[in-house]
């Protein structure tokens, strides 16, 4: 029987192209998904019930859930214990609403452990956001996340680290440092561990070191919207530097090339 034109378009209208994908373009799509919209694809049929488990990106964005911090705690880890094991993790984000009503010695915790199984899964890029309300302390990163070698990206923001142990960040080509104090120590620690670092971004931060020496790095931003006053800096030894940009409204300081 003789197929006419609108049967055939009729018939396109109705095939499901996307499960027709590779697996390999099908986890890529799903990477831009917050890890909640993924999990709810293994529902659609029986092609998608275990394809999510490969995805290597992941998008944790826990910040619109107030007050429901143990059920959001299950999920985060119920997924991170079904995804494949022997994947890599290539992007790693997390944005969390540090709780004031939740333990929070145990959110604490549970988030060291999320953090902990990326870095074990070899990430590439880990984005760590916190959010917090004046009553609710800081969540400290972990100090071997300063340790991991397979980490090329880094962006932390309003988190609390201490660098007591020597800082070998071997790849990292790009760091972001958000809302944050970084004392004298822990900045110089941070640079002097990280010889592949190409970016650099200062957001918001309080910068306790009155002397930064760059030597690798070719692109540097400065941003302070007036919330936390930058330190009088003094940028010196800037020999690749080919990109600077900065959004300041209030900055003392000087550079020298």
């Amino acid at each position: 029987m003789e197929i006419t034109i609108n049967q055939k378009r009729m018939q396109g209208e109705n095939s499901d192209r996307i499960s027709n994908l590779p697996d390999s373009l099908v986890t890529r799509i799903l990477s831009l998904l917050d890890a909640r919209e993924v999990a709810q694809t293994c529902i659609l049929s029986k092609r998608w019930r275990n394809v999510w488990s490969f995805v290597p990106s992941l998008l944790f964005d826990l910040t619109k859930f107030r007050g429901e911090e143990i059920r959001i705690n299950n999920f985060v880890s119920s997924f991170l214990h079904l995804l494949n094991t022997a994947c890599t993790i290539h992007t790693f984000k997390l944005h969390y609403q540090v709780p004031w009503t939740f333990d929070t010695e145990k959110s604490a915790s549970i988030v060291r452990t999320w953090i902990l199984y990326a870095l074990e899964h070899k990430v590439r890029n880990l984005q760590i956001k916190f959010q917090a309300t004046p009553s609710s302390c800081m969540h400290s990163i972990p100090e071997c996340v300063f340790t991991c070698d397979s980490l090329e990206e880094l962006q932390l923001e309003l988190c609390d680290f201490i660098l007591t142990d020597i800082v070998c960040l071997p790849k990292l080509r790009k760091l972001v440092l958000k809302n944050l104090v970084i004392s004298k120590g822990a900045m110089k620690n941070l640079l002097s561990g990280c010889p592949s670092l190409k970016t650099l971004g200062f957001w918001c931060c309080e910068i306790k070191m009155r002397s930064i020496s760059l030597q690798t790095v070719k692109s540097l931003s400065i941003v302070d919207f007036g919330f936390i006053l930058v330190a009088k800096l003094h940028l010196c030894s800037l020999p690749r530097i080919s990109d600077a940009s900065s959004r300041l409204e209030r900055f003392m300081g000087n550079t020298e090339g």
